[in-house]
Order: C-alpha cells, then structure tokens, then sequence
C-alpha cells in the first residue's frame, strides 16, 4: 500500500485516446416559409382555413398565428379566448381555423417563426363578405305637384352594392334620376300626381339574394272633378242620380249644392249621398218639376277648390239614329231612331236634303232642307222611345242627310247628329257634315237652337221656322 502511494506521488499518468473513422457533421438547413400569401374571401357565416406551410421546421420551434398585436396561437396551443378559433399542426404545416366567420373576422392574420438571425412571416388576408342590406331613410316622402321629390336608402354589404331603382307598380318617370353614392337616391323633377306610387330600390353585391327597400311617394295637389254627364234626364215620378268623381290629396271635402243651396240627405224629400273611393253620388228618388235646374259638387282641400255642374231637365235626349232599323227602297227610305223621355213626346222635327257627288266629294245639292212634322205616340212609356219614320218620293239612286229633334211639356232635345242615307244599295256620308256636332239648347228655352262651325242658311232658316214654345 506504502509502494502504490509511492508511485503516485512522483509518476505522471498520460492518458491517449485514439479515434478512427469520425468526421464533424453538417449544419441543418434553415427553415423557410413555403405557403404563398392568400386572400380568402368568404361569406358571413361560413368557415375560414389559413395555412402556414414551414420546410426544415426543426425540432423545438414553434409557429406562432396572431393578429395585430393578438397572439392567436403558438405551437399546437391555441392562446386565444375566441371558442371560434381553433389550430392544428402536423409537421412543418398549422393550420388556423376560424368558424361562424363574422364582419369582424375581416382583416390581416400573420404566421411567424423566431430564428437567431430574425423573424420569418407570411400574412394573409380575410374578407368576410357581407350580402347587401337596404334601409330606406324614409318610409314616405311628401311632396307638392310640380317640385322635386328626393328618395334616398341607406345601402350597406362586402363587396359594395351596385343600386337600381324602380316603380313597384307602373314605369319610372322620365324625370327620374339616380344621385347620391353608388346611386343610392332617387331625384324626380316637376312631380305629378300621377307619378306617386312605391318606389324600390334594389342593391346586389353578388353574396345572396338582392336586397330590396321601399319608399312611398305622396303628391299633394289641388282637387279636380269628373262628371260622368253634364246633362241628366228626368222626369216627375222618376229616379235620378248624379255623380261626381273627385281626386285630390289631401282628400278633398265635397258638398252638393242646387242652386246656391247646400243640398242634404232627406229621407222625406227621397235624397240621399253616397261615396264609394272617388265617387261621391246624389241620388233623389222622388222627382218633381221643382227638380229641375242646375246641381253642383264642389270639392275642397287645403290646396284649392273645384267645382262642377250638372243640369237637371226634362226635355228629351239627343236622338241618335239607328242603322239596324233602318230600310232603304227604290224611292224611299225607313229610317229609325231612339230617344229618352220620362215625359210625353209631343212632336218630331225631321229634316233632310239630297247630296251630289261632285268632283268625288259628296257635296250638299243647293236644294233647301224638307221639314217634316211628325206627331208622336198616343201611347207612352217612360223611358226609351224608339220611332221608324218612312220617307216617300225620294230621288232614285239618290243620296240624303238628315237629322231629328224630339219635343216634350218641358222643350225641344238638342238636334241629333247628322246622319245620311241612299236610296241605293251604297251608303255614303257626307264629308262635309261628317261627325259634326249640333249645338241644341243648353237650357230651357221657347225655341230650338243649332250651332255649327259650318254656315248652313238653309238649315238655319228651317229650324228657325216652327218654333213652339216650350216651359222647361
């Protein structure tokens, strides 16, 4: 033991190692981001994949997902609180997901890597796209007749919506004109009534079903009356009814009046108003000669007043001239005609003339007019009266113009419209008398009247002659 501590002491142990076969190894190459950048488009609602592919990703790195300043996840760690948010990893790939994408899910989302020498990053891009909404500012614009009207929606989405308008039920005005952003308002110049309605306008970005929003036009103006006749018939005994159709915005007030008098419902007296939408009725049911004489609608609103009469008699009708009934001879011809009456037919006055043809123009021959009295019905019925009247010793092959007015207690009828006839098997009508209107009394009166714009002495001077006096 004494020698081993001997040796110890004064001897030195060098120790060799000998190696064979061993040479130092190669560095790993670095990692590398392989993924390219994305823009991933998607729809509300749906669900986002972000991959971040890394070659040579080595042991003990991890990949790191944030947003802005927001570390999403780190590794196969999810670090954000969003339950949403989930990440998976195999290998060099991570994948970020991104479920039940919402509008503010849109941005920028970063996959990085730490290296001694720097970062590694790859950033990719998510729109969540949104379908187009509409919210019209105003449900209902009111505008006055003749200015401008201006509808406007609010239109929303991802990618921006284009806008059209239209009329929901009807053209879109000429004057009409989009204005604002992306068309989002409507402009129309000079409004007129006719013009109001509901207009649509309809936004489509391409995510879903287009959007549509309402707005409804009013335009105010003044009150304006339809009669459905200037002239009503009636006689005592009988029922009539008059009627007025009234527009306007405001809704205009209407009030009858006969004469100057306010007229009112009167179970005693028979009357009775109506309205239906427009149409306002005076129906009276127990008529008298005191009936007679002009009523009137007169229609307010805070824009205007309008007021329109109807005159009330008991003279006959116009008579008008029927072709069915209506015979032609060798020498003679039967003609027919209707007229309405509540009162006895008292007399006819037919009168006619022969025509030329002159220069392919029937022409009136300078003959004068035939006056013919005939007498009328011992019997009568109130009501339409129809009369066959047979013209004798006419001219052969011959061409006639005629019209005919009707007489009763109350005066004559307003002269019918002319009304030609050929004693051949050819109809002609004269182009001079052809559609002309004759003007008859516009009241009670002692005498007929005619006017026309044409000059016709002969006429003239038949039925100025045989005037019997009339009361109403």
């Amino acid at each position: 033991m004494g020698n081993l501590a001997n040796w110890a002491e004064g001897s030195h142990i060098i120790l060799i190692i000998f190696t064979t076969g061993l040479v130092p190894s190669a560095p790993s190459p670095p990692p590398s981001i392989v993924s390219l950048p994305k823009t991933v488009s998607l729809a509300r609602g749906e669900r986002a994949v972000l991959e971040c592919a890394v070659r040579h990703l080595g042991e003990g790195r991890q990949l790191v997902w944030r947003r802005g300043f927001d570390v999403l996840a780190t590794g196969k760690t999810k670090l954000s609180p969003d339950p949403r948010i989930s990440v998976h990893q195999k290998g060099g790939v991570s994948r970020l997901e991104i479920s039940s994408l919402r509008d503010s899910d849109a941005g920028e989302y970063v996959c990085q890597l730490s290296l001694l020498t720097g970062l590694l990053s790859l950033q990719h891009t998510l729109d969540v796209l949104v379908r187009a909404s509409v919210r019209a500012l105003e449900a209902s614009v009111t505008v006055k007749e003749g200015e401008e009207a201006r509808l406007e929606c609010e239109v929303q989405g991802n990618p921006n919506p284009t806008v059209s308008w239209k009329k929901q039920d009807g053209v879109l005005p000429s004057t009409a004109s989009p204005t604002c952003a992306h068309s989002s308002c409507l402009s129309l110049t000079e409004v007129r009534r006719d013009q109001a309605g509901v207009y649509v306008c309809q936004a489509n970005n391409g995510v879903g079903a287009p959007a549509h929003g309402r707005v409804a036009l009013s335009v105010l103006f003044p009150p304006t009356i339809r009669v459905e006749r200037e002239q009503v018939v009636s006689g005592p005994g009988s029922s009539l009814s008059l009627a007025c159709l009234v527009e306007g915005n405001p809704q205009p007030l209407l009030q009858w009046y006969f004469a100057d008098a306010k007229v009112r419902p009167s179970h005693l007296l028979g009357i009775s108003l109506g309205r239906l939408e427009g149409k306002h009725t005076l129906t009276i049911t127990k008529t008298s000669v005191d009936t007679f004489g002009n009523y009137s609608c007169v229609a307010k609103n805070s824009l205007g007043t309008f007021k329109k009469h109807i005159e009330v008699h008991g003279r006959p009708t116009e008579a008008t001239f029927e072709r069915a009934g209506s015979k032609s001879g060798p020498r003679s011809f039967q003609l027919s005609w209707k007229v309405q009456s509540f009162a006895p037919i008292h007399e006819y006055r037919l009168l006619y003339r022969s025509l030329v043809l002159m220069e392919s123009q029937m022409q009136a021959a300078s003959s004068d007019w035939t006056n013919v009295i005939i007498p009328g019905s011992d019997t009568f019925v109130p009501g339409e009266q129809h009369v066959r009247w047979r013209l004798d010793n006419l001219g052969e092959d011959t061409n006639y113009e005629c019209l005919v007015q009707a007489r009763n207690e109350f005066g004559w009828s307003q002269p019918s419209k002319m009304f030609t006839f050929t004693t051949s098997q050819k109809n002609f009508q004269s182009p001079a008398t052809q559609g002309l209107n004759w003007a008859g009394p516009a009241s009670s009166s002692s005498k007929p009247l005619l006017g026309s714009t044409v000059w016709l002495p002969s006429l003239l001077f038949a039925l100025a002659s045989m005037l019997p006096s009339s009361t109403r």
